[in-house]
């Protein structure tokens, strides 16, 4: 019997997706990038996570040939997978939602669906709340000949790339824990409680 599915689901334009959390390394706010000229357009740059040069895609446009525009909710998904080595790729979506489990009799193979999207990209569709989810193959975002085409031009520009990425901390800018003590601090301060 087929276990179930613990997914992330997220949006991606007008679209519901998910992620089996197997692949999800961490999911990281968005940020200024590093763009790699001679890219795809859908190859959005390089962040540097703790020290690893790391690719972001831009979903929407890989999928759809749309640029995703940027909002407060968007984010970074890191996942990786495992191929002839182990790669790392971040993934701009528009939003993320939460983590359902979906048993596995929930997903269907994956259909036809026209020139609406790409099937090679999914591993099927969940029905979840009568809503259905693309569940999303992370190591088909990006096919190999890209892949090596990033890393190709990252050894090119080598040194250049890398200096000009600052290291991205394991924290947001600002944590809870860093915004509680600042209002600690600043009302003993004033003596206002």
């Amino acid at each position: 019997m087929a276990e179930d599915k613990q997914i992330l689901s997220f949006n991606c334009g007008d679209q519901l997706f998910g992620l089996e959390i197997s692949y999800l390394r961490e999911i990281i706010e968005n940020q200024n990038l590093t763009q790699i000229p001679l890219m795809p357009e859908h190859i959005r740059g390089v962040l540097n996570l703790r020290g690893n040069v790391v690719p972001v895609i831009d979903l929407k446009a890989r999928l759809w040939a749309i640029p995703t525009r940027v909002s407060k909710l968007s984010c970074i998904l890191v996942v990786e997978f495992h191929g002839r080595s182990t790669e790392t790729l971040g993934l701009l979506v528009d939003s993320v939602n939460e983590v359902i489990r979906v048993p596995a009799t929930d997903v269907e193979h994956t259909p036809e669906l026209g020139a609406r999207i790409r099937t090679d990209f999914m591993d099927g569709i969940a029905k979840v709340n009568d809503e259905f989810i693309i569940l999303l193959k992370a190591d088909m975002v990006l096919n190999l000949d890209e892949l090596a085409q990033v890393h190709e031009t990252l050894k090119l520009k080598g040194k250049e790339v890398v200096e000009e990425l600052a290291p991205l901390d394991d924290t947001l800018p600002e944590s809870a824990e860093a915004m509680a003590q600042s209002e600690v601090t600043s009302t003993s301060e004033s003596g206002q409680p």
